[in-house]
């Protein structure tokens, strides 16, 4: 699920697309940032970071496992009762 934000305008006219074509069907495409539908391209913004990780199928724990080298590189220098 992706929630956009477009203007008022934007919905209206989405709406009377569905409405003169029922069953129309819609393409979000997040690495562009657009909603096409029909020959309407609206435009949408949404945060790096969450673009980031919704583009990579990452949630906090695939985050996190994006740095495992780093943190296994840390966990080697701690002193031994600390492991």
């Amino acid at each position: 699920l992706l929630p956009v934000t477009l203007s008022d305008a934007q919905v209206d006219e989405l709406f009377a697309l569905v409405k003169a074509n029922p069953g129309i069907k819609f393409e979000v495409d997040l690495e562009a940032q657009v909603v096409k539908a029909g020959d309407k391209t609206y435009s949408f913004k949404i945060d790096d970071f969450r673009r980031h990780c919704m583009l990579n199928g990452l949630d906090s724990i695939g985050l996190t496992l994006q740095h495992e080298d780093a943190i296994a590189e840390y966990e080697d220098k701690q002193p031994e009762f600390m492991r």
